[in-house]
């Protein structure tokens, strides 16, 4: 799924962010998708992700997680998560390819960091998208903590008006870097925004600023 490759940051800032995908495709493998779906994502809660959701329910942070995984339709569309630990993700792949969903499952991070673990967890990758990053007048851009934040949600409905005004509610007290970070995240339906690093980064520039 492309729309999870344009994550912005240095090496050191992406070595810890994964989005996993999985989805079923229509006239193959949709009929029953629907509980291998939950399954997923009941494996992935022993893995410590910091973010998945449905938009129909919402994100981890506004809803219980059985909540939303009994509500998960199954369709073609894609399902998402987000993890933040090198050994969690391993692990997860095995028990992944251990269940044989039967479904396309897609992995996003720094590409050679991802061969090394998908090689841990004897995964063998099918196919490889790469993102070029942003060509063309980049001085109009927002700047670099800004974009870190935005293009963690690859549909574009991150606004950089969001993160500058819950930046100014940091530096002035009136919340919290982790309260900030969960109403960034909330536009993205994906649940693709890594919370604890979206805390991390408002706070850094409410400091900043």
């Amino acid at each position: 799924m492309t729309h999870t490759l344009h994550r912005e940051g240095s090496n050191e800032d992406l070595s810890n962010d994964f989005v996993l995908n999985i989805v079923a495709s229509t006239g193959l493998n949709v009929e029953g998708a629907g509980e291998k779906i939950r399954h997923f994502y009941r494996l992935l809660l022993k893995h410590n992700p910091v973010n998945f959701g449905i938009k129909r329910v919402g994100q981890m942070y506004q809803a219980p997680s059985e909540e939303i995984i009994e509500n998960i339709p199954g369709r073609t569309h894609s399902h998402n998560c987000v993890l933040v630990n090198k050994d969690d993700l391993v692990q997860f792949l095995k028990e992944v390819k251990e269940a044989d969903f039967g479904l396309s499952v897609i992995v996003t991070g720094l590409y050679d960091d991802i061969k090394v673990y998908c090689r841990e967890a004897g995964v063998k990758p099918h196919t490889v998208n790469l993102s070029l990053g942003v060509w063309g007048k980049t001085e109009k851009l927002p700047q670099p903590k800004e974009r870190q934040i935005t293009t963690m949600c690859g549909h574009g409905m991150l606004s950089v008006n969001l993160v500058r005004n819950m930046v100014d509610k940091v530096k002035h007290g009136s919340v919290t870097p982790w309260e900030a970070a969960i109403e960034v995240a909330r536009p993205c339906y994906c649940g693709i925004v890594n919370v604890p690093k979206v805390a991390t980064l408002l706070e850094e520039m409410a400091q900043e600023a």
